[in-house]
């Protein structure tokens, strides 16, 4: 059986291949990058749908009862900054340019599917003991 950590990094591992995949495309004219990064957008899009169904399902089967509600507040917080970077993206490409951008971009993505190339990382299977904080008694008294 696979761990759940290797479930869950599978379809990261897809993103990367295809960023990997249509990285190039800043090298070729805009005729052809620009239809192959509208596919391989659509298909990245296509895939992160895929993976939520099956991998929310997981984390709701593998996080306790009472960390649900703050496993779910940290995954928005993830989601809640994307707009940040693609300020971010902006500002610099009005800087330096969109293919050196692009450079940039795909420079980060390299160093952060590192990081997940980490023993640690990959070994994870389970969280020993309990996971809440000290002092922590488990749900809140109802306001009121």
């Amino acid at each position: 059986m696979r761990s759940a950590s290797s479930q869950i990094a599978g379809p990261g591992l897809a993103g990367v291949l295809v960023s990997a995949i249509t990285a190039p495309y800043v090298l070729t004219p805009p005729s052809v990058a620009v239809p192959l990064l509208i596919v391989s957008t659509l298909l990245v899009s296509f895939g992160v749908v895929l993976f939520n169904i099956p991998g929310i399902s997981l984390y709701q089967t593998l996080v306790p009862d009472r960390l649900l509600g703050r496993m779910n507040a940290s995954g928005r917080i993830v989601w809640g900054v994307l707009p940040l970077g693609s300020l971010f993206g902006g500002v610099l490409a009005s800087a330096i340019g969109v293919r050196a951008t692009l450079f940039v971009g795909a420079g980060l993505s390299t160093v952060a599917f590192v990081f997940l190339l980490a023993k640690p990382i990959r070994s994870i299977a389970t969280v020993d003991g309990d996971a809440r904080a000290p002092g922590d008694g488990g749900l809140a008294a109802p306001a009121g």
